[in-house]
């Protein structure tokens, strides 16, 4: 497999941060995800990353990056930049602390240099890629050019667009099919794309980036659709989850806060 056996998980500013959001009735985090992609994936080298590490990181590999890196206004906002950061120097699978695992992904990875989910659907929260895959260069220059055209008040405001799904749809757009927007938004529903350049050290005449379906891989309801949430709490509950899911985005991050458009952790608790 051209996407090497370490998963990713980032903590910031620490694990300890992480913890406390795992007790009380709205948590943003519970345990039972995290150790269900531990049992899912017993053979990859799972690495967890907090601030230090994080720091280091860009200080040591990317120098140029580690003031935009430290001058982005929130946790959240450093921690959407350091997974690109990870993919491009490791590669391996990111998933959000909100993720939850149903079983290996393999099968879905096997044979791409690059695999996330739609990203009209907010697909940041799980990436797989081959280290060095020149898609995360494209997308720190323009997370770095976006952070540039906002003033520091506008920064704060805005994550999807400057550091997040959003602005990671935009450079995935641009990388495929350059500006040509009404080209992407026809084949964004899903499927094998033929990346413009080549992976680093991949021997392969070309880089093949896979963009999963919503409904499959780890995506299968919107953000918002509180039915489908439903359905898969029951669907959990019961033991009878499609196997064309490996997992589930429960779209449970702290920085949505708790609005009650987040999915129910019914089913994965239990």
């Amino acid at each position: 497999m051209r996407i090497p056996p370490l998963l990713h998980h980032v903590h910031l500013p620490t694990f300890d941060h992480l913890l406390e959001r795992a007790s009380g009735p709205e948590a943003t985090f519970h345990l039972e995800w995290a150790l269900s992609c531990q049992k899912a994936y017993p053979d990859f080298l799972h690495l967890y990353w907090d601030y230090e590490a994080a720091r280091k990181l860009v200080e040591m590999h990317y120098p140029a990056f580690l003031p935009v890196w430290q001058d982005l206004p929130w946790d959240m906002h450093k921690a959407d930049a350091i997974r690109y950061l990870i993919m491009h120097r490791f590669g391996g699978v990111y998933m959000d602390a909100d993720v939850a695992c149903y079983r290996p992904a393999q099968d879905m990875l096997a044979g791409y240099d690059v695999g996330t989910a739609d990203p009209e659907y907010l697909a940041s929260a799980v990436l797989a890629s081959a280290p060095g895959h020149p898609l995360w260069t494209h997308v720190v220059e323009l997370l770095e050019k976006r952070y540039h055209g906002f003033t520091g008040q506008e920064r704060a405001g805005h994550v999807l667009d400057l550091t997040g799904p959003f602005m990671l749809r935009d450079a995935l757009k641009e990388y495929l099919f350059g500006s040509d927007a009404e080209e992407f938004n026809g084949r964004v529903s899903g499927g094998v794309h033929e990346a413009p350049i080549p992976a680093a050290g991949s021997g392969q005449p070309h880089s093949l980036i896979r963009i999963h379906e919503l409904g499959t891989f780890f995506t299968p309801c919107f953000w918002y659709d509180e039915q489908c949430h439903k359905r898969m709490a029951r669907m959990q509950r019961l033991g009878t989850v499609p196997v064309h899911l490996a997992g589930y985005h429960l779209y449970r991050g702290s920085w949505w806060g708790n609005t009650g458009n987040a999915a129910s952790s019914d089913g994965i608790a239990e």
